[in-house]
């Protein structure tokens, strides 16, 4: 997922702080991308899940 990418990108070229997108892929969606500063992106939208996974780490 390299949406955050594209979002700086575009905000950049634009100058806005805001964007909307188009996920095109099979399962598409829209997403909400906003600059937050700081190197931060927050990207919100709907969601489906398509996979439960656990990480198990020994410290």
């Amino acid at each position: 997922m390299k949406q955050y990418i594209v979002a700086a990108f575009w905000a950049k070229q634009l100058n806005k702080k805001e964007i909307y997108a188009y996920q095109a892929s099979k399962r598409g969606g829209y997403l909400r991308c906003r600059i937050e500063g700081n190197n931060r992106i927050t990207i919100s939208g709907e969601a489906a899940l398509v996979a439960v996974s656990e990480i198990v780490a020994e410290l």
